[in-house]
């Protein structure tokens, strides 16, 4: 079955909605969803009591699936929209890069501090 774009979308903000809940149950204070910029945009960026914390949601039919999603031109544009995040909002926490994998028929996996080389 073929996935339109208006389904794809729809499933897109249901896991970004679940991934808020799930990380405000886990102690993440929201401050920005689908943070926008001419480089790229970031899911979530959330703070914990040590952490700024930008957050990439994938959902796919399996957890592995949705691992490969992330791929490194994504990675490269994360990282650069995170810097204009930086650049606006100055912090002395530490910044980790986080991805939650999400299915409807799983548990989600919380990859916490997933750093990328160029």
């Amino acid at each position: 079955m073929k996935t339109t774009k208006s389904t794809a979308y729809a499933k897109g903000v249901w896991a970004e909605k679940f991934a808020k809940f799930y990380l405000h149950l886990k102690g993440h204070r929201i401050h920005k969803s689908r943070f926008k910029t001419v480089v790229g945009e970031i899911d979530l960026i959330t703070e914990t009591n040590d952490c700024i914390i930008f957050v990439e949601v994938k959902m796919r039919d399996t957890h592995e699936q949705a691992a490969y999603a992330v791929t490194p031109q994504q990675q490269k544009r994360l990282r650069n929209t995170a810097l204009l995040y930086l650049q606006q909002h100055p912090t002395h926490k530490k910044v980790r890069f986080d991805v939650l994998l999400v299915n409807r028929h799983q548990f989600p996996i919380h990859l916490k501090n997933v750093l990328w080389s160029e």
